[in-house]
């Protein structure tokens, strides 16, 4: 039988209140007691029954992160969840897990059960798009304290701030003296996609507008380069006169595989001939190191944690979204172009 407060408080010689506040990380009490009570608790195989302290004080010192089955909607990066994890530990916060299931996602009267039962303090909300309005809902109506991780909106969220990346990356190749920059993102599709997909390729856009050049985009719909021979045509692309010295890429596995690949086959030294540069939550290496712009995975998991422990505090306060800015992690794959010129304006632009 687990022994209680009143039972480990008669062992030590002190109140129950003393026990109690001992493990309450903000409690008003001497880091000498506190060590005193934990030191007992564990020799005398002590829990804390953290259900009861709930009742009492009407919170549970646990919050709630609510996903979807679906990857895609609701991808969780690992570093991510490190960050959330630390500052939840930092704060002595337990952190539960309700992954929504996909087939009872869109029916209109299923509530998670995060929903259901009063069961933590609030609400870290994973889902990147297309959460159903009928959820939103449930959330408003409830009242839970509640902050959305890599969603753009303009309150109770936080977010890479993908466009400034986007922009920068380009800005760094400008700066070494590149005017032929090309922008790759095969994972862009019309009908699905995440913002972060368009918001790189708007900083990209940015800049060169910015610079006085035309921006070149290529997806699956560009008319010369969005074809199922993608190594081909690329190949064909890079051996051209007018072809790009510097590429960004969107991600580091199609786009940037592609790329480096075909301009092996064209003959091209990577970064002599061809600067490349790509964004990921860590370094790309291949068989030279990436020039990567670093998704702070890790910082949004944190700054959420932070702003919906806020939330808890001041529930009816809305809090303005927040973009967290990549770190630059330089790599070989960047140079000043062997070939510069500075006149060129020649560009192949995606279908509008």
């Amino acid at each position: 039988m687990n022994l209680t407060q009143v039972q480990l408080a008669k062992q030590l010689g002190v109140s129950q209140r003393t026990v109690s506040n001992a493990f309450l990380p903000h409690a008003a009490i001497s880091a000498r007691t506190r060590q005193r009570v934990a030191a007992a608790a564990q020799k005398l195989g002590y829990r804390p029954n953290t259900s009861a302290r709930a009742i009492r004080q009407g919170c549970f010192n646990a919050i709630t992160l609510l996903m979807s089955a679906d990857p895609y909607r609701s991808e969780l990066p690992k570093f991510m969840f490190y960050g959330i994890q630390a500052a939840a530990r930092a704060a002595d916060v337990a952190v539960h897990l309700n992954i929504v299931p996909d087939d009872e996602l869109g029916e209109e009267n299923f509530v998670p059960k995060a929903l259901r039962e009063w069961q933590s303090d609030g609400l870290l909300i994973n889902y990147h798009k297309s959460l159903p309005e009928h959820l939103q809902q449930l959330i408003d109506r409830h009242g839970i304290p509640s902050v959305f991780l890599n969603l753009d909106a303009d309150h109770d969220s936080v977010r890479p701030d993908d466009r400034g990346a986007g922009r920068a990356a380009t800005e760094h190749l400008l700066a070494l003296g590149h005017r032929r920059i090309w922008y790759v993102g095969y994972s862009y599709r019309r009908d699905k996609f995440h913002y972060s997909e368009l918001e790189r390729q708007d900083g990209y856009a940015d800049a060169m507008l910015d610079a006085g050049l035309k921006p070149t985009c290529i997806d699956y719909y560009h008319p010369e380069l969005g074809t199922r021979l993608l190594l081909d045509a690329w190949r064909r692309a890079l051996i051209a006169t007018d072809r790009p010295t510097a590429v960004v890429c969107y991600a580091n596995d199609l786009d940037l595989s592609v790329v480096h690949h075909a301009a092996t086959l064209a003959g091209l030294i990577v970064p002599r001939d061809l600067s490349l540069v790509t964004f990921d939550g860590s370094p790309a290496v291949g068989a030279i190191g990436i020039d990567t712009w670093l998704v702070p995975e890790a910082e949004v998991g944190r700054i959420g944690f932070k702003m919906l422990q806020q939330k808890i505090r001041q529930p009816k306060r809305m809090l303005a979204g927040r973009k967290v800015p990549f770190t630059h992690e330089p790599g070989e794959s960047v140079a000043p172009p062997s070939v510069v010129d500075p006149s060129a304006r020649t560009t192949w632009r995606s279908q509008p």
